[in-house]
């Protein structure tokens, strides 16, 4: 019974730490996380991202610092056009983007010719190319228009993260890391109860 519950915390831990990375930025405090999610709306990330709880919602960049600190999370060996969502829209007025949290509209990191709104593409994304990221404007419903390019999504908690959580400097643990405490911790309890039994 044990050494079922070790296999299922093992499998947990590998399926959290290839979805989701997530750390802390020292200049704000901010968490931010990168999660998977194939051929996910904006709207329907934005959701997702709202529900890890207060505070959290998609990313906002408010500075070249934070934006080279997000791109450092993103991984750039995915396949070539790979897209990540972000919080800014331009759908009440087309032109004039904001960041869905208020973030004052000061910095941008377009690529040459974005956007360029060929069709409602009314979204902010990161999109990889040539080993790089850069912003792109995109449709809501990606997938409908160019199959496979949305990858996922950057969540942010805009409150100061409690000391308690991790140093500022340090990768915060994810669900996978606490998998692999779960795994270590029901591997050493079915040890000492096997010991136990053969000494009886």
């Amino acid at each position: 019974m044990i050494l079922k519950y070790a296999v299922c915390a093992f499998a947990l831990s590998f399926s959290l730490s290839s979805s989701t990375y997530a750390a802390i930025w020292p200049s704000n405090g901010h968490e931010y996380r990168v999660i998977a999610g194939q051929n996910i709306t904006w709207t329907n990330a934005r959701t997702a991202a709202k529900s890890l709880g207060p505070g959290w919602d998609l990313a906002s960049i408010g500075s070249a610092e934070e934006n080279t600190f997000v791109k450092s999370l993103l991984n750039s060996g995915l396949s070539e056009r790979s897209h990540f969502w972000i919080g800014a829209t331009d759908e009440a007025s087309e032109g004039t983007w904001v960041w869905v949290d208020g973030t004052t509209w000061s910095f941008t990191d377009w690529w040459a010719g974005a956007p360029d709104d060929p069709g409602g593409e009314d979204r902010l994304a990161y999109d990889l190319r040539n080993g790089s990221w850069a912003w792109n404007d995109a449709p809501d419903d990606m997938s409908q228009q160019y199959p496979d390019y949305a990858k996922g999504y950057v969540a942010e908690l805009s409150s100061v993260a409690p000391p308690s959580v991790a140093p500022a400097s340090s990768p915060v643990p994810t669900l996978s890391v606490w998998g692999m405490i779960i795994l270590s911790s029901l591997l050493a309890l079915g040890t000492t109860f096997i010991l136990r039994r053969q000494r009886s």
